[in-house]
């Protein structure tokens, strides 16, 4: 018996290995959707067996958070199959949510019976392959197409992401978000490799500069200092100061070159901001435009507050092109919540937005009931900067959701481990 299990544990891991690393190519690469449904049923398959072996444990674990994902999918679901574009919407069902979710609970199974699983190479190996395969693809790239000029290099990151392989700045922002803070904890909590480790974090810090994004850098200034406040660990404190203050000298150094200014100001006007008239915050550049397409959605949603266009952001986008042309042809509401009332009703958006706060006060708890332990501090700092991001880009659509559910998976295992006997 004892070598039956152990071959079966070698499946599971050959699965969960196959599975999670074309999950992580598809975070990175475009053209990966057949990779990304692969990927996603192989883990689908393995939680169903593991669920049919373990039911106890699952039906005993965390009856709130259980209620709250059978009440979000409950609410999805009608928004899957009443749409106007019937598969666009189904399949926006499966991959935005419910593979999405079984991903998190599998990691929640991992994570309470395998206490090391976060710091194994089976975890990691894929993150760190794929995300260093990927940075030094776009680096040469970016340095080919600019004939190794330097400026040229410097200013075209975000520029040439189009025309390169790299799945696209805006939508691998929260996965290089949470590869710069998975990293900085291994860094912080591993005796070995830590160098390797420092330095993917920084490559990746150097990436969400580099690609000018704005709304991840504002959130880890923000969850920095959050960090910085609320700790009592000396090296905490030091970590969350030094990053701090790199990142704001980082943007201040930025704001004073012509290049730097080409990165992250663009083309916004930031004077007709302050000039406090709703008119001319059309003008006023990529902040501004949110400011003036907000209203017109919020209004939108409460003509009819619990109904929606159906799931995804291609049945949004037709469904709503008249209100879309009025919000200067943006295509969608640049907020995740907002998005999420648009295709399903405002309760949805609703449920979804308690799922979250009950989340990020989990791994709050879990980083203060563990003497502030490294990886639930990044946690929480992870879940307080995707929330912070969310209120600037529609982060529900495809694998931009990714790591909210993978983080999310692994502080309510963590807090499982922490707070309920091993179920057996």
């Amino acid at each position: 018996m004892a070598e039956e299990v152990k071959k079966l544990n070698k499946i599971f891991l050959i699965i969960f290995s196959l599975g999670w690393t074309l999950l992580w190519i598809s975070l990175f690469f475009k053209h990966t959707r057949t990779l990304w449904w692969i990927g996603d049923f192989l883990l689908f398959f393995l939680l169903v067996y593991i669920f049919f072996k373990n039911k106890t444990f699952f039906i005993s674990f965390n009856k709130f958070f259980l209620l709250l994902i059978f009440l979000f999918l409950l609410c999805l679901f009608p928004f899957a199959i009443n749409s106007y574009y019937l598969l666009a919407s189904f399949e926006a069902f499966l991959l935005n949510y419910f593979f999405h979710i079984c991903i998190a609970f599998l990691l929640i199974y991992f994570v309470y019976y395998y206490e090391e699983f976060i710091f194994s190479p089976t975890f990691f190996g894929p993150i760190l392959i794929t995300n260093l395969a990927i940075n030094l693809y776009h680096f040469l790239f970016v340095l080919i197409k600019c004939n190794f000029y330097l400026l040229c290099f410097i200013t075209n990151g975000y520029v040439l992401a189009e025309s390169s392989l790299l799945k696209g700045f805006v939508i691998t922002s929260s996965t290089y978000l949470f590869c710069f803070i998975y990293f900085l904890f291994l860094y912080l909590r591993s005796s070995s490799k830590r160098l390797l480790f420092l330095f993917m974090a920084l490559f990746n810090l150097f990436f969400i500069f580099w690609l000018g994004r704005r709304a991840v850098l504002l959130a880890l200034i923000l969850s920095f200092f959050v960090l910085f406040l609320l700790s009592n660990k000396q090296r905490l404190k030091i970590i969350g100061l030094t990053f701090l203050f790199l990142i704001v000298f980082g943007l201040i150094f930025f704001f004073t070159t012509p290049w730097g200014k080409q990165i992250l100001i663009r083309s916004d006007n930031l004077k007709l901001l302050f000039t406090f008239k709703y008119e001319n915050f059309a003008k006023a550049g990529s902040f501004g435009m949110r400011l003036y397409i907000w209203p017109i959605y919020i209004n939108k949603i409460l003509e009819d507050p619990f109904s929606g266009t159906g799931l995804g952001r291609r049945v949004q986008k037709k469904v709503l092109s008249e209100t879309n042309k009025r919000a200067l042809s943006l295509e969608h509401a640049h907020n995740l919540f907002l998005n999420l009332s648009l295709q399903a009703g405002i309760h949805t958006a609703l449920v979804f937005f308690i799922i979250y706060l009950y989340t990020l006060i989990i791994a709050f708890r879990l980083w203060k009931t563990t003497k502030e332990d490294y990886i639930a501090g990044t946690l929480f700092l992870f879940l307080l900067a995707f929330f912070i991001i969310s209120m600037f880009e529609g982060m529900e659509e495809g694998t931009r959701l990714t790591p909210f559910w993978i983080a999310s998976g692994l502080t309510l295992g963590l807090w499982a481990k922490l707070n309920f006997p091993q179920v057996h």
